[in-house]
């Protein structure tokens, strides 16, 4: 670890990528190509304050005299480690190099059905009865893994959607199996999970499910009337509210605990504290995200937001969680498309780790532009041509966007690639949604220091003279 003295370096100063608030008597920092928060004691708060400006080694120890011996420097190499300082020359020059591309993970989004028994307001699926056969399943599993091995994957991710998947669930069954036994034979992890309504789970299923270790996101919008009205049967006779309640309490009873997917519009905006205690005393983790108009849909007006409704909503609820903090965190599930637990150079994987196969077996790059597939599950290389495609959604990396000065851009990445084209008609634009991420980012990751300072142990400088932080509480 680099000394402070002795010539090791010239001058020190916060890094330019660092965000800092108060939260107390504590000072919060955040990087944008670091992955913790870190929360700062009152001793190093006033180290950052005075170190806004490039300072000598020497001028840091005759500020900080009184310091017990050896604490300065050690404390000075922990924050240059961590990001927050950067010696002379150096502030924000290599951040791109640790935001890094993720994992080795392929993503299949299998579509398996247009049928549903909801009729949600903000639903972009054509119903019909259209559903993909588990001959086609299997293929498309088969495609998916040539795909995995061809690039050198490590892990393959399923995620079984509609409509409604459980209406197949004949079709997710023979996938899942297929997957299986591939992974089997090729050593690739392999992880699933269904995206449902959570109206139609029979407890055979959940056996099933559990059976073959498949996660399961349920769509919950709001508690009683706030769900009824933006996810309502289909007949409308009877609560879509009380189903999902119902199938919650059965799967926390035999040990699943699912994650609940929130979408946000402005007609449940007003509910979403009463929600969030529904969950939080469930200790259910969940995510909220913006509602997005597809491409050639007349949604309902009522479900249109503004950046100040958004804004004020997610603040109102952010209060209310403060109030009740969770000891799991909750940092990377605040923010939509944006999330501040990780760096990350794209949104999401569209056009480099991720497809979308619908019921024909037609392959498209995002589950939102299932009406422009291009290619089939008959290609050889799947994602070789979905890579290759410059016609539909390009994702571009952040630091390709006019991002590039924004602290938080390693965070929210620029927002959803597709949203931003409908609304800019460029791929390189700032996302529209960049005045509410701005403003909701710092506040998720206030929530987070808040949690941290409650329940893990503060770290030591005094004690923990050498090596790196295991906690991020200093």
């Amino acid at each position: 670890m680099q000394e402070v003295t002795g010539g090791g370096i010239q001058k020190v100063s916060l890094n330019r990528d660092t965000f800092l608030s108060r939260v107390g008597e504590y000072t919060v920092s955040f990087n944008a190509a670091r992955e913790p928060v870190v929360v700062l004691d009152n001793q190093a708060g006033q180290l950052l304050s005075f170190l806004n400006v490039p300072r000598t080694p020497e001028e840091l120890k005759a500020r900080f005299a009184g310091w017990t011996d050896g604490v300065l420097e050690q404390t000075v190499a922990l924050l240059i480690a961590m990001g927050i300082l950067a010696p002379s020359g150096e502030s924000g020059e290599k951040q791109a190099d640790v935001a890094r591309e993720g994992p080795k993970i392929l993503t299949a989004w299998f579509h398996l059905t247009h049928q549903c028994n909801l009729a949600c307001k903000y639903c972009y699926v054509a119903r019909s009865d259209q559903r993909m056969p588990p001959y086609i399943a299997e293929k498309a599993v088969d495609a998916v893994y040539r795909s995995a091995l061809a690039y050198g994957y490590e892990q393959v991710r399923f995620k079984y959607a509609g409509g409604e998947p459980m209406l197949n669930f004949e079709a997710l069954l023979a996938a899942q199996r297929r997957a299986e036994s591939l992974s089997a034979e090729t050593g690739l992890e392999l992880r699933t999970v269904i995206l449902t309504n959570g109206t139609l789970l029979t407890d055979d299923q959940l056996s099933t499910l559990l059976a073959h270790d498949i996660q399961v996101m349920v769509s919950l919008d709001g508690v009683g009337q706030y769900q009824d009205a933006q996810r309502p049967l289909v007949n409308r006779e009877g609560s879509s509210f009380k189903l999902v309640s119902d199938t919650l309490d059965r799967m926390l009873d035999r040990g699943l605990s699912p994650h609940i997917s929130v979408t946000i519009t402005a007609q449940n905006l007003e509910g979403l504290p009463e929600l969030v205690e529904f969950l939080l005393d469930r200790q259910l983790r969940f995510s909220l995200n913006f509602y997005r108009e597809p491409d050639g849909f007349s949604a309902p007006r009522a479900l249109a937001f503004t950046s100040e409704q958004i804004i004020e909503g997610l603040l109102g609820v952010f209060r209310f969680i403060e109030q009740r903090l969770p000891r799991y965190s909750l940092l990377s599930n605040l923010t939509d498309r944006a999330d501040p637990s990780v760096p990350h150079l794209r949104t999401c994987g569209v056009g480099l780790n991720y497809m979308v196969v619908d019921c024909n077996g037609d392959v498209s790059k995002c589950q939102m532009d299932m009406a422009h597939p291009i290619t089939t599950i008959d290609a050889d290389n799947l994602l070789e041509v979905i890579r290759e495609d410059t016609a539909r959604v390009q994702n571009l990396t952040v630091d390709q966007k006019e991002c590039r000065e924004c602290v938080w851009r390693y965070r929210c990445a620029g927002g959803c690639p597709r949203l931003t084209f409908q609304r800019t008609g460029r791929y390189d634009a700032r996302s529209p949604l960049c005045e509410v991420y701005r403003a909701i980012l710092p506040e998720a990751v206030r929530l987070e220091a808040l949690r941290m300072i409650r329940y893990e142990e503060p770290w030591d400088f005094d004690v923990h003279r050498t090596g790196s932080p295991e906690k991020a509480v200093c």
